[in-house]
């Protein structure tokens, strides 16, 4: 066919190609249903420290051997964490509450990520309905803005750290339609 036609890019180098196997997801839910409501649960283990490179024809490659050996001695594991709930108030409004839980990753790092939200749902007709929710955001860690030399850390210089604390609470109205 003449109108497609592929062509290699003379300055490609596929030597720099790699492959990249991403942590494991190990995840359990659980659903209680009530006459007017519910209640959810979601827990889920995240291997972050089984993160590797290796060369697209899967052979290891030594210089992704630094980076493998960075990213399993500096990540962990995590576990996450969702709790939910609803409850049809009547036919026509309805109320919801959430939490998540977001575990730290970094071995040798404080860092905290939740967020906790609350919603409030009308069904304007039996396909439109409005939805309003609250959701705030908490993540708190530390960061150092440099890195001192051994010269200065020997001398009983500390590295400066700074504890970074944020905190932001979005409202959200959405218009929808089921179809």
């Amino acid at each position: 066919n003449p109108f497609y036609v592929y062509e290699q890019p003379a300055y490609y180098d596929s030597s720099s190609d790699y492959n990249m196997t991403t942590p494991w997801k190990f995840s359990v839910g659980a659903t209680k249903l009530f006459s007017r409501g519910l209640l959810s649960a979601d827990v889920e283990y995240v291997t972050y420290n089984t993160i590797r490179y290796s060369s697209t024809n899967g052979t290891p490659v030594q210089r992704y051997k630094n980076t493998n050996e960075s990213i399993k001695n500096n990540l962990q594991g995590v576990v996450n964490v969702r709790l939910g709930g609803e409850y049809l108030i009547n036919n026509i409004l309805s109320g919801r509450a959430g939490f998540n839980y977001f575990g730290n990753p970094y071995k040798y790092a404080n860092d905290t990520n939740y967020s906790g939200s609350l919603g409030l749902g009308v069904k304007l007709t039996n396909t439109v309905y409005l939805d309003l929710a609250v959701v705030h955001q908490v993540n708190k860690y530390n960061d150092a803005p440099y890195v001192l030399s051994d010269f200065w850390i020997n001398r009983g210089i500390n590295q400066p750290v700074g504890k970074i604390s944020n905190q932001r609470t979005s409202g959200i109205l959405t218009i929808g339609a089921k179809f």
